[in-house]
């Protein structure tokens, strides 16, 4: 029996949970709490705190092994990553829920210790089913969302929409992560305007070409970087297993040792899970622009919108400074007017527009 219950109440798991339950219940709690969908509740900040202890701690074998021997004082050393990037790192955040849907880093979450129809843990098989179906509902939810999302652009109110637009970003920006996901998501609806305004223009014209060519380049880049993350994490697990099998690397010195990689660890998981909002967005995108029951000219006007908002997104700015850095692999750089590259990461830029502009409510999405 552990010395103390405190982590292990805190997520609502018994001492003998697994990992696959205790990251489960994090993710289901930490959702509910998480500061950036509890803006008024002041005591938000401090409950997710508590609970991104309590994972951090028990997801750990080492750690959970000091903690059920000591409790808190076992652990009381040990360096803690601030639980909003963590969090973010791993499922992304609901802000922006409309706009991605969940994450499958996060559905893969949700599954664990689930058991199929003869009371057994699901197979690789089964798991593999399930988000393929997942997907396809996620896919279909946002594609509605983005026909009405982009309606008052088609329907001629293109300043309004501009303006809506502006809020969004207002409104997102200085979530966890903010800059970053509207960066990925403007990223694409601007590409995937382009590309389709530049087919209905010249048949695969020059501007065509170029646009296939730019976006096949970002493509094989971004699976490259993903693919590059987690071979970098095999590597670092083949490292950690030879340094403990050769005696250089101490049971006790582990914890200090992951520590040491979090950054590295984290940003490999963000990069997997760019390559899975891309690849959404880009269905999406199609879904919405090839739209047989749409006229040409609707298509049309969609693409313009996309473009449009695109933009838009691409452009925010952290509002204030960042209170924590950005792990290894997570800064990219925001191509000013001038032609000048800002990175994130930093302190806001004292000129961060659109953040200016203040938020007048969510758009409407559904």
């Amino acid at each position: 029996m552990p010395k103390e219950l405190a982590y292990y109440e805190a997520l609502g798991v018994p001492p003998d949970a697994t990992p696959e339950t205790i990251k489960k219940e994090y993710y289901k709690r930490a959702r509910k709490v998480h500061p950036d969908k509890n803006p008024d509740d002041k005591d938000a900040a401090s409950k997710f705190q508590a609970l991104g202890e309590a994972y951090q701690v028990l997801s750990d074998p080492e750690r959970r092994q000091k903690y059920d021997k000591f409790g808190k004082e076992g652990v009381q050393d040990e360096a803690m990553m601030d639980p909003a990037v963590a969090f973010g790192m791993l499922f992304g955040s609901d802000a922006f829920e409309d706009y991605v849907g969940e994450l499958q880093l996060a559905s893969t979450a949700t599954m664990a210790g689930e058991t199929g129809p003869n009371g057994q843990p699901l197979t690789q098989q089964q798991v593999q089913e399930k988000l393929r179906q997942s997907q396809e509902v996620r896919q279909k939810s946002l594609s509605q969302k983005l026909r009405t999302l982009l309606q008052p652009y088609v329907d001629g109110h293109k300043d309004n929409f501009r303006q809506q637009a502006q809020n969004e970003v207002a409104r997102l920006v200085d979530t966890s992560f903010g800059p970053e996901m509207l960066h990925t998501i403007g990223y694409i609806y601007e590409r995937k305007g382009v590309a389709y305004l530049g087919r209905d223009i010249r048949f695969l014209g020059v501007p065509a070409i170029l646009e296939w060519g730019r976006n096949k380049g970002h493509a094989i880049g971004t699976s490259y970087s993903a693919i590059s993350a987690v071979v970098g994490m095999q590597a670092m697990e083949r490292e950690m297993q030879t340094a403990l099998e050769r005696g250089t690397l101490s049971q006790d010195a582990l914890p200090g040792y992951m520590m040491q990689r979090m950054d590295k660890m984290l940003g490999a998981l963000w990069k997997l899970n760019v390559v899975d909002i891309e690849m959404t967005l880009k269905a999406v995108c199609d879904d919405v622009l090839e739209d047989r029951t749409a006229s040409r000219d609707t298509k049309s006007k969609r693409a313009k919108a996309l473009k449009n908002v695109g933009g838009i997104f691409k452009a925010a700015r952290p509002t204030r400074p960042r209170s924590s850095h950005l792990p290894e692999g997570m800064e990219f750089g925001f191509i000013n007017e001038d032609g000048t590259e800002e990175q994130t990461g930093g302190p806001a830029s004292p000129t961060a527009t659109p953040g200016e502009v203040p938020p007048q409510g969510k758009w409407k999405t559904s």
